[in-house]
């Protein structure tokens, strides 16, 4: 499964990269509504995908567990698309392509983790991949909103719901990751079992810190700041995680 796991990125990497150089289809593809309908569900897909992929893993000979991978690398990939920009595209290629390739591993560490685990992983996938469905609710609102006609200069009002949905999307995901952290040093191999997880936040927080630094031209000045919170959270989220699987590994030594 490995060895389609990294066909599968390299193909779809590939193909990304193919339409930086066909605007016309990149445009075709993000103005589809069905493309547009499973960008804003994919909290729903991944979750479900993974919870798929894992109960499959019995029954590994059989090519029911190829083709979900196949599917599920299309929902993940996003259809290959990316970046507008060829040249920003190779520049956060490792970042981008690690977040994408990450819940796909799943596959690989379903036989060494519990029925809870896979549940918290799903939940902690879904509340990350939920950026996507911001980002959707976001742009619906724009275009529900009226333009300003021509030289017309209007004062942006402050976006409350939006502000409200973003830090609710934060605090779910501070109340998760040291759950799933708590949840992960209780697995026969911890390290194996936070691959996907960490393979993914890798690509996450490296895209996150690249695009905020000003090497995505095409992330606005708002939006890097938004980052900028969301990795500050995630980090600080995943900390006390750490410190909470630590102080209770060193509470049963004491204990005996």
């Amino acid at each position: 499964m490995l060895g389609l796991i990294v066909f599968l990125t390299v193909v779809w990497s590939l193909f990304t990269l193919w339409t930086t150089e066909h605007p016309e289809l990149r445009l075709a593809m993000v103005k589809s509504r069905v493309w547009g309908l499973q960008s804003a569900l994919h909290p729903l897909l991944v979750f479900t995908f993974q919870r798929q992929l894992t109960a499959q893993w019995d029954d590994s000979g059989t090519p029911v567990l190829s083709i979900l991978i196949v599917l599920f690398s299309a929902i993940t990939f996003n259809f290959g698309v990316g970046t507008k920009s060829r040249g920003v595209l190779l520049r956060l290629a490792p970042s981008i392509y690690l977040h994408h390739t990450g819940p796909l591993l799943v596959a690989l560490t379903a036989d060494f983790v519990s029925p809870s685990f896979v549940s918290i992983q799903g939940f902690l996938f879904a509340h990350t991949w939920f950026a996507h469905t911001l980002g959707a609710i976001h742009n619906l609102r724009g275009k529900a909103e009226a333009k300003p006609s021509a030289g017309e200069q209007v004062a942006q009002p402050r976006d409350k719901l939006g502000e409200a949905l973003f830090f609710s999307y934060l605090l779910i995901g501070f109340w998760l990751i040291p759950w799933f952290c708590a949840e992960c040093a209780r697995q026969a191999s911890p390290l194996l079992a936070a691959a996907p997880v960490a393979t993914q936040y890798a690509g996450r927080w490296s895209y996150m810190y690249l695009a905020f630094r000003g090497y995505n031209p095409e992330v606005s000045s708002a939006e890097r700041g938004g980052l900028a919170i969301s990795l500050a959270a995630e980090v600080s989220a995943f900390t006390l995680g750490a410190l909470f699987v630590l102080s209770e590994n060193a509470l049963r030594l004491w204990q005996g």
